[in-house]
């Protein structure tokens, strides 16, 4: 018998399971492992901060799926690979062996890159870690009297969102007054995303009191004080850590061929192009012909074509070839029953976009969690 194992339960890797349980393969054993029990989806969790969403409304429990996909699961994580011998070291001190390995592990913030920020700033990801340090962080703020500066550190999508959620969450403290900064190192916010958009969240950030610092590198945290390029330094009482992304570590130092960043690089049929018998989707793996930025959207999109070629590897068929979209739409909230969408140069905004993203939402979860 086969043996296929799915490291990771990211989005593309749902997809996966659904399909192999919609139509099974005889003779193959599945496993997936994965360190946490719930897959969070990433475009609600904005919304989970915000308080407008419960845990359980956007996140999959993995458990319950891989049973209802006759999918053995695995609550751990891998330590190390061995691709010669196809075999995974996990952190229950186990070993698990392959025929085919399917890697979709996501990415979380580069705090290595950055002196002092591993061990002095809430980061984004692992989002399980995050949502208890936010828990922590609500609290110590609710039990201060004294004014809160709050820095969030990266922006992008996320660093805007998640700025914007927070002090939604925290509109009705009034215990003190809090003071939100998204810093980035770039010229403006969102340099990704259209001139519409742009101003329409500068607009909104400027009529919330969120400042903007741009241009303003970070090389150094150290307690609650961040050290900028230009030399200055700026005090705050919480920081998170919104910016950039890196894999997993034990990907390059199994001997995959990565990229500069130490990202998975496949071909066009998600395969790994150093190792066949390894695939990769989503953040942790680049197309070095199609690079696309880290982003679910296009995690998503990889899913079915993922699917169908790792039942064509089992079967000894050809693989198919996937080209990733070039452009994804992007539904971006505001922390409240608001929302704005981005596509190529085109944007527009209002209660009903939010709608909109909260029913596409809605229905990723339900779709793998019923």
């Amino acid at each position: 018998m086969k043996r296929l194992v799915l490291v990771g339960g990211g989005h593309s890797h749902l997809f996966v399971l659904e399909a192999l349980a919609q139509a099974p393969l005889p003779n193959v054993e599945i496993v997936l492992v994965n360190c946490t029990m719930h897959a969070p989806y990433s475009g609600m969790l904005p919304g989970l901060i915000a308080g407008l969403y419960e845990f359980d409304e956007c996140h999959i429990h993995l458990e319950s799926l891989t049973q209802r996909c006759n999918v053995q699961f695995r609550h751990t994580s891998v330590l190390s690979a061995d691709l010669a011998q196809r075999q995974l070291a996990l952190a229950d001190d186990t070993t698990l062996h392959y025929d085919l390995l399917s890697i979709n592990t996501g990415s979380t913030p580069p705090l290595s890159d950055t002196p002092g920020a591993k061990e002095n700033v809430l980061a984004i990801k692992p989002i399980e870690d995050f949502l208890l340090g936010w828990k922590a962080m609500r609290e110590a703020i609710a039990k201060r009297d004294q004014p809160v500066r709050v820095a969030l550190v990266g922006g992008g999508v996320g660093g805007v969102e998640i700025a914007l959620a927070m002090q939604h969450a925290l509109r009705s403290d009034s215990l003190h007054k809090l003071t939100f900064e998204v810093v980035c190192d770039t010229p403006d916010i969102l340099m990704t995303h259209n001139a519409y958009v742009r101003r329409k969240f500068q607009r909104i950030l400027g009529q919330r009191g969120i400042a903007i610092r741009a241009n303003s590198r970070v090389i150094g945290v150290e307690n609650r004080q961040l050290f900028f390029e230009q030399g200055d330094s700026m005090t705050y009482d919480f920081i998170v850590w919104v910016t950039g992304a890196e894999p997993a570590k034990w990907l390059g130092a199994a001997g995959l061929a990565t990229d500069s960043a130490g990202f998975i690089q496949i071909n066009a049929s998600m395969q790994s192009i150093s190792h066949s018998s390894v695939f990769a989707a989503g953040d942790c793996a680049t197309f070095p012909d199609h690079p696309r930025p880290k982003s679910g959207v296009y995690a998503v999109r990889q899913g079915p074509p993922l699917a169908r070629n790792l039942r064509h590897a089992l079967n000894g068929e050809a693989l198919e070839a996937y080209t990733p979209q070039t452009r994804a739409l992007a539904l971006i909230s505001s922390g409240d029953p608001y929302a704005v969408a981005s596509w190529g140069a085109i944007g527009f905004a209002g209660n009903w976009v939010w709608r909109w993203k909260d029913r596409i939402d809605r229905r990723f979860v339900e779709r793998f969690s019923h």
